[in-house]
């Protein structure tokens, strides 16, 4: 937390050193520590400690301090430390104020940690869209006095622990439920991104449960929907990508396309995309649609930018989500960059600045 005159102060003081004296300087924020300071100083880098490390270290202190704790609360403690042995023994120390023979679900109210059991129910109710125990589910988490927004951290914490095992293509050796192992990456990410939110809202809340009860409804309705085969505008983001790819790859599979219909529609699509998307709602409405072929369509644009905005991933499966709701097809989104009128230069350049502040463009 040294200022830039205070390093530099130091700095004079580290270049001519008093014999008896060694200066020995501790952050966790490297990169704020002047290049001048680094050159002078042996570094020494620290890296987080595995769960068992941090174990076995419980395991010495609580023998030496004649703890009667379970290897259960230690793996408890070492699993909630995040690899720092620091906080571990900090959580030993709280737990020994309730005294020194504590049972496992005393030591997990202490801590505040949930238990897997309980994270597991959650996510089964959520992944059956079971709607109707979603209000029982949370009424029992009132009656125990667990708090809502510790049940978010540690969903979050099991689900990067399981997309983490997906991605590199290992086991997942963490408690780890059949309903999260089942999920999908693109499942995973839906739901990490609905408990960000209710984490980030709970403190704000009038009542903290409220935020993880309003998402776990949205998750429960969205697997409903999907496992129905009825596309929602977020369902039908994670299969459009899948759907049309492997049309553009494989032209024989491409599906014919309606053209009159696809224009029919096309208000509803920028209606929808709107509520979506703002920015995106706007370019769209000012890029002419110029043809279909088979498996995409073909807009107009103005800049090059449009285009590569139009074209990119993510724009692109977001329009195609769409499109696949409203005409029932994912459809491949290409740009063509189109001669601008000279006297509509001023509307171009309103329509690059609400595509980045997010406004829209009122024809009266």
């Amino acid at each position: 937390m040294l200022s830039k005159g205070a390093f530099n102060a130091l700095l004079k003081t580290l270049e001519e050193p008093p014999e008896h004296v060694v200066f020995i300087l501790a952050t966790t924020d490297i990169h704020k520590v002047p290049a001048t300071i680094i050159s002078r100083a042996q570094r020494f880098d620290f890296g987080k400690l595995t769960p068992d490390e941090i174990f076995a270290r419980l395991q010495t202190v609580a023998k030496a301090e004649k703890f009667k704790y379970s290897d259960d609360i230690l793996h408890l403690i070492s699993s909630h430390s995040h690899g720092s042995l620091r906080d571990a023994l900090t959580r030993l120390e709280k737990l020994t104020a309730f005294g020194t023979d504590v049972g496992l679900l005393e030591a997990r109210s202490i801590l505040g940690v949930t238990d897997k059991v309980l994270q597991d129910e959650l996510i089964q109710i959520i992944i059956s869209s079971n709607l109707s125990e979603v209000p029982n589910f949370f009424d029992k988490l009132n009656a125990q006095s667990i708090d809502s927004q510790v049940l978010s951290r540690d969903l979050l914490e099991s689900l990067r622990g399981v997309m983490s095992a997906k991605l590199t293509g290992e086991i997942s050796t963490s408690e780890n439920s059949d309903g999260l192992n089942n999920l999908s990456v693109n499942q995973i990410i839906f739901l990490i991104k609905l408990l960000l939110k209710a984490y980030k809202d709970a403190p704000y809340s009038p009542e903290t449960s409220l935020p993880l009860m309003l998402v776990s409804i949205e998750a429960a309705e969205h697997f409903k929907n999907t496992s129905a085969s009825t596309t929602t505008p977020i369902g039908q983001l994670f299969n459009s990508a899948e759907s049309f790819e492997p049309q553009k790859k494989n032209p024989r599979t491409q599906v014919s396309i309606d053209e009159t219909k696809i224009r029919t529609v096309w208000d509803e699509v920028l209606d929808k995309m709107k509520s979506l998307n703002g920015p995106l709602a706007t370019l769209l409405k000012n890029s002419p649609l110029l043809g279909v072929e088979q498996g995409s369509l073909t807009l107009g644009v103005k800049y090059l930018f449009h285009k590569e905005h139009l074209e990119s991933t993510k724009n692109s499966q977001i329009i195609s989500g769409v499109i696949a709701e409203v005409y029932g097809e994912p459809l491949a989104v290409h740009a063509k960059i189109i001669k601008e009128e000279k006297n509509d230069e001023n509307k171009v350049a309103a329509v690059d600045a609400l595509s980045v502040f997010g406004g829209e463009i009122i024809e009266v």
